[in-house]
């Protein structure tokens, strides 16, 4: 089969397309012909920062999202031949991706194509909305609810891939009272028509001059906005031990391998460093602590998200997407042996919605 690959790290030169064996899926898995894949900043990511092979196997298919056509399928699994699915594969550990022609994927991981979507379409899905259902899903299990009624939500970068997903599920699913985000001025209308209420254009306003007394802040930035956010003299986060904060775990995309920031031991991209990750999860834990033994009652809630496939979670959002509740954006379109342009197009910096590779 044809699939692009990279076998050391570096520019957007280091993948070429090559032809490698078709994957033999196990018993727990389906073979899917790929129809489109998306590509999001992980993958630039990953392809540009060292990262030890024991963590990304290489050579290394680039890729996680996914929509496509059953070749085959386990008896019994629930699935046959000809039906349209869409998934999110493994980042780590994991040396297939899904810039092939074939994908080999764990049943778990899979879900039924939205019938009212193209592949193109379908293929942006599976890692923005994971990401997102994650995170709103850990802040209604610790309110106790199925809604964000009567919630004032922030949403930042709400133009991003991760916060256009977001202002519509918080919206149209979640039926948040208020939902503001921020973007560039050139963002503004993409944002109110994705259902914003109150959109910040963070180059002429500052958001925490805005927003006071929020429920929700939701934060696809939390590397540049955390501090101001969080910190003691801020009433961006309502703080009568009600608020929620959701740090979405990022890094900026300027960061360079050996830049300050970047991980000098090789073993991660930058908002995966194991310092990081231990200051992130420790300040969620102390924040839970704090409650659960009376020591504070203004704590806000933190809560951290490193995403993770799920197959339940998008076989949710595909039913969302049939009912209309959420619409999948693309800014572009390359086939699949112009990965390197596509990758160069994201790494400029001016994308509105996704970008997305075609494989038939």
């Amino acid at each position: 089969m044809t699939a692009a690959i990279y076998s050391i790290h570096g520019p957007s030169s280091v993948i070429s397309i090559q032809r490698v064996p078709k994957p033999i899926p196990n018993y727990d898995q389906v073979l899917v012909k790929v129809a489109a894949t998306c590509i999001n900043p992980i993958d630039i990511k990953l392809r540009k920062h060292p990262i030890s092979s024991l963590i990304l196997p290489k050579p290394k298919i680039p890729g996680t999202d996914i929509s496509g056509i059953i070749v085959s399928a386990p008896k019994d699994s629930g699935y046959n031949e000809g039906d349209e699915v869409i998934a999110m594969m493994p980042m780590l550990f994991w040396s297939f991706g899904a810039s092939a022609e074939y994908a080999a994927i764990p049943i778990s991981l899979i879900a039924p194509k939205p019938k009212n979507i193209s592949f193109v379409q379908a293929a942006a899905i599976p890692l923005v909305g994971t990401t997102v259902v994650t995170g709103f899903n850990s802040v209604l299990e610790t309110m106790n609810q199925t809604s964000l009624e009567n919630c004032k939500v922030l949403i930042q970068a709400g133009g991003g891939g991760v916060g256009s997903f977001a202002i519509q599920y918080a919206k149209n699913v979640l039926n948040a009272k208020v939902v503001a985000t921020t973007c560039s001025t050139s963002k503004i209308d993409y944002v109110r028509s994705l259902g914003a209420d109150i959109i910040i254009d963070y180059k002429v306003t500052n958001f925490e001059d805005v927003i006071q007394d929020y429920d929700v802040v939701f934060d696809t930035l939390a590397y540049e906005y955390k501090e101001r956010t969080l910190n003691p003299n801020s009433r961006v986060i309502r703080k009568d031990g009600k608020g929620h904060y959701v740090h979405i775990g990022g890094s900026s995309p300027t960061i360079e391998p050996g830049d300050p920031g970047s991980d000098p031991f090789g073993l991660s991209v930058p908002e995966a460093r194991f310092d990081k990750l231990m200051s992130h999860y420790w300040y969620q834990w102390s924040s839970s602590f704090s409650k659960k033994v009376g020591l504070s009652t203004e704590e806000v809630h933190y809560h951290v998200v490193f995403v993770r496939p799920n197959g339940n979670i998008l076989r949710e959002i595909s039913k969302h997407i049939e009912e209309n509740k959420i619409n999948c954006f693309i800014d572009k379109v390359f086939p699949l042996n112009e990965i390197q342009q596509a990758h160069n197009y994201i790494e400029e910096g001016h994308t509105v919605g996704k970008v997305v590779l075609t494989l038939i």
